[in-house]
């Protein structure tokens, strides 16, 4: 059974799945490169790679196939 998690922090939801860190989405409107929702892909256990989003989970732009999230 595939089971998603997720924690809230004042930046990012951290979404967990079989226990290691799947994505970061964005949950603030202040950040300078990213807009609210976007999805990152995770830099380690605490941070997200902020080179480029993946989608976003509100405007519904991000692609996913049984992998996952389809990458840049």
């Amino acid at each position: 059974v595939n089971t998603l998690s997720e924690t809230y922090g004042s930046k990012y939801i951290k979404v967990i799945s079989k226990g290691s860190v799947s994505a970061f989405i964005v949950n603030t409107e202040n950040d300078k490169k990213f807009r609210y929702g976007d999805i990152l892909k995770p830099a380690g256990w605490k941070a997200p790679a902020r080179n480029a989003s993946r989608g976003n989970v509100l405007d519904g732009s991000y692609d996913i196939n049984w992998t996952g999230a389809c990458y840049l």
